[in-house]
């Protein structure tokens, strides 16, 4: 279990990070919006943990409450990270430099 969740943080806290990345190349965020979306990427890393703990300990509600948005975040980043690296793939094919 303890490898399944030292993948799946590297994994998916890797690909938040990403974005973080992305976002911060693509719009100048004052500090104080950069420090909250930082912290907000780190709550959404920690939600498909989180609502399993909660599940557990009986507050389904809440857990139903944090894993709407925890799930919608997941696809939206694979959605991201897929057209990301086909717009690198394109233009490593087509000759473009990398940005």
């Amino acid at each position: 279990m303890l490898l399944f969740l030292v993948t799946f943080f590297s994994i998916y806290g890797g690909a938040n990070l990403y974005f973080y990345y992305r976002l911060r190349s693509a719009v100048d965020l004052p500090l104080i919006a950069s420090v909250l979306i930082g912290f907000f990427l780190f709550f959404l890393t920690l939600c498909p943990v989180l609502i399993r703990l909660l599940e557990r300990a009986g507050a389904g509600t809440v857990a139903r409450i944090i894993a709407f948005p925890g799930y919608f975040w997941m696809g939206f980043l694979f959605l991201f990270l897929a057209a990301s690296l086909f717009f690198f793939l394109a233009g490593i094919f087509i000759g473009l430099p990398a940005s």
